[in-house]
């Protein structure tokens, strides 16, 4: 339902290689990936970690040809290279909460749960020295690193003043560093990172950047799971982290009154019609996995409350506030209606895709 607009495509793929610099199964990896020829030049692990969507379906299908040349033993022994679970699992999670580039607000697949990143500390602390001199000590634990010792240092030190300079403390440098680089919004996380071409199927992609959709945990553990895809560019359709992503434009929200839109008062006065725009299989079945259309209309309620607030604030009533209270009409909108509906900003709001769908057909925006 969202498709991932990754701001800075150059500088992700640099820092995600970073994370696997020093990945133990390297050099085996590659033993076997340079025999298989990609776009004229001999496969390796750091290709096959950040090619993109489209890329990883052709290689896919490359390294699922020189398979036929082996034995089970050696697929088995090439696709155990490949370790997800674990220090891998842990550091791939963590880059994707530290990265601005991927935004996490609300589920890729459905668009209808949210999605976040988040420290458990008691305040929004304006900087590393608010929180060196106000923190708690369960709150001062949570940087990798701190333990007894540098916990009675900082006190220490903070009761004696106020500590402004991360350079006086007894501390080595290492501790230094991960101080002043703290983060203070992603240590705990409400999502899950899905393999959209299943792990189970293609554990050869099981660490690469373009295969790893954040998603609800509904999405990933209880409708996808390991689904069987066929390998075609046809994904690219319905792949979030895919150029060639349409699903969003594929599927609109609409409504039908059973009654005159002034006598609306109950979700049950009206239906929810999915509407497609195009009769394609891949995109249906995708819909039918995810659930969309049951899942979306337990929200009905969300569209209730719009045509309630049109019936209510005619384009009369909005010119009135307009004029009475000096500001532009889309300014009156959007107080009304919700800025949601209007602004950028919330582009990656939870069924943001369904409140636009419904507020453009009952003509409200």
């Amino acid at each position: 339902m969202l498709k991932i607009n990754y701001t800075n495509v150059k500088s992700l793929k640099r820092d995600y290689l970073s994370v696997f610099a020093g990945y133990k199964n390297r050099a085996y990896i590659n033993i076997v990936l340079n025999t298989i020829q990609f776009q004229k030049k001999p496969l390796n692990l750091d290709k096959l970690l950040v090619a993109s969507f489209e890329e990883l379906v052709e290689i896919a299908k490359l390294i699922a040809t020189h398979f036929d040349v082996l034995s089970e033993d050696e697929i088995h022994e090439f696709n155990n290279l490949f370790i997800y679970k674990g220090n891998s699992q842990t550091r791939i999670a963590d880059f994707f909460m530290n990265k601005s580039c991927v935004k996490l607000h609300s589920c890729y697949y459905c668009n209808i749960d949210y999605i976040n990143a988040f420290r458990d500390l008691n305040k929004d602390y304006e900087d590393i020295y608010d929180f060196l001199n106000t923190a708690t000590d369960k709150e001062m634990l949570l940087v990798y690193g701190v333990g007894k010792e540098s916990l009675k240092e900082i006190k220490d030190k903070r009761d004696i003043d106020r500590i402004d300079d991360v350079e006086l403390l007894n501390l080595n440098n290492p501790l230094k560093a991960r101080l002043i680089n703290f983060k203070f919004n992603n240590s705990h996380n409400h999502l899950t990172l899905d393999h959209f071409l299943p792990q189970t199927n293609y554990p050869f992609l099981s660490l690469c950047l373009f295969n790893f959709v954040p998603s609800c945990y509904s999405c990933n553990s209880k409708f996808k799971n390991a689904e069987s895809l066929d390998l075609d560019q046809s994904l690219g359709h319905i792949c979030p982290t895919s150029h060639q992503y349409s699903a969003d434009e594929y599927l609109s929200f609409k409504l039908f009154y059973k009654t005159n839109e002034k006598d609306i008062k109950l979700t049950s006065d009206f239906n929810l019609i999915f509407h497609t725009a195009e009769n394609n299989e891949t995109l249906n079945s995708n819909l039918d996995t995810l659930k969309i259309k049951g899942r979306y209309l337990f929200h009905k309620e969300k569209a209730l409350d719009l045509v309630r607030k049109k019936v209510r604030y005619t384009e009369t009533k909005i010119e009135s506030l307009s004029k009475l209270l000096n500001e532009d009409n889309t300014v009156i909108r959007s107080d009304l209606f919700g800025e949601e509906l209007f602004h950028k900003d919330f582009d990656q709001a939870p069924l943001i895709k369904f409140k636009r769908d419904i507020a453009k057909h009952i003509k409200i925006s």
